[in-house]
């Protein structure tokens, strides 16, 4: 296990340090999509090209809450759009606090989202592997790699929530499977880190079973929903803001095909499109196909199967929008194809897997959507 341990530690230090430094080189060359750049919030101070190519999308929201709070930003050109509803009320407060606290010991919050997000991508790397292997000790090495080279977890250490997201809940997760009651104190850090935390509250109807357990995980599940709606009250009066932007009730009353049917209704479909492309399309029916049919979804217990098609299914209900980021917590799914596929494939496969991340990055580095 260490050996394997340390292999994985060592392809993510080369891989994400490659691509870290390889965004100075790629806008140099390449510039930006200056249309998607100007329609959106984005970094206007002086920093060198490897540091520009970082904060992309909805990375300097988060870079904005750190320094200024929940405040609108007016010059955001997002502001315009959302009109009354501060654009920044569609941020959870954890990672972008994280930020705030770093920067004592760092010369710009830019080089703290950088780091942290470095870590957390590691440390959700590491927790992955923790987890996987309760369930597939021969194939957690090989279902790590899948997971880590998955062209949307290069978000996983990109200055978003995603890689502090997953740490907590992968380790959320040992916790529940071991019965490590301090482990259940990550659960109010979950649901202040993604809006996806929330989902887990529908766990624990089947898991645990015990019902002093249960209550304490609803205890310390209201607790974390308090803890937000003290933070909204207290910068906009309302947690009505949050819902707004959140849009969480959009589509779920209609079900997951609600998705499907926004998917080939919106007419700027392509192999990556702003409300989905074919390859979220792809990849929700082979995941969902998988976890229904695969013999391997077997070894996984009820709760971890009913998890993952929270996850699969919940996205679908307003659209394609990130689709391919939010099915990250899936766990079970990388679980099943790290087990599925042969050492032949899978010699090809990573370096497949490699170059087509990569290929992600350099859209995200120049502006240019990815899902």
């Amino acid at each position: 296990m260490k050996k394997e341990l340390k292999i994985l530690i060592i392809i993510y230090l080369i891989t994400r340090i490659f691509y870290f430094f390889s965004g100075g080189y790629i806008l140099k060359k390449t510039g930006f999509l200056k249309e998607n750049y100007e329609k959106n919030y984005h970094l206007e101070r002086k920093n060198s090209g490897w540091v520009e190519a970082l904060y992309r999308w909805d990375a300097p929201w988060y870079l904005y809450i750190a320094e200024n709070g929940y405040k609108e930003n007016r010059k955001a050109p997002e502001a315009k759009k959302w009109k009354d509803i501060p654009f920044s009320a569609g941020f959870l407060p954890l990672f972008p606090y994280f930020i705030k606290f770093f920067k004592l010991f760092f010369s710009s919050y830019e080089l703290v989202g950088i780091f942290l997000s470095f870590i957390f991508g590691l440390t959700s790397v590491i927790s992955f592997y923790f987890l996987i292997k309760k369930f597939l000790s021969e194939s957690a090495f090989t279902s790590t790699l899948i997971f880590m080279f998955f062209p949307p977890s290069i978000f996983l250490s990109l200055p978003y929530p995603e890689g502090l997201f997953l740490t907590l809940l992968f380790l959320f997760f040992l916790s529940l499977e071991e019965d490590f009651l301090e482990g259940f104190l990550l659960l109010p850090l979950l649901v202040m880190t993604r809006a996806q935390g929330f989902y887990t509250i529908l766990l624990f109807l089947f898991f645990p079973k015990n019902i002093k357990k249960k209550l304490f995980l609803i205890f310390l599940f209201l607790l974390g929903i308090l803890t937000i709606f003290l933070i909204y009250y207290k910068s906009f009066g309302s947690i009505l803001p949050f819902l707004q932007r959140q849009s969480l009730s959009r589509g779920i009353p209609l079900g997951p095909w609600h998705g499907f049917v926004e998917f080939f209704l919106w007419k700027e479909k392509g192999i990556f499109s702003w409300k989905g492309s074919w390859i979220d399309l792809f990849l929700s029916i082979i995941f969902i196909f998988l976890i229904v049919f695969s013999k391997e979804r077997k070894i996984f217990p009820l709760w971890a199967l009913l998890w993952t098609y929270i996850v699969l299914l919940f996205p679908l209900c307003s659209s394609f929008l990130s689709y391919q980021r939010l099915i990250l917590p899936a766990f079970p799914i990388f679980g099943i194809l790290g087990k599925i596929f042969n050492k032949k494939i899978f010699y090809f496969l990573i370096p497949l897997l490699f170059l087509i991340q990569f290929y992600y990055f350099y859209r995200y580095a120049t502006f240019q959507w990815i899902s």
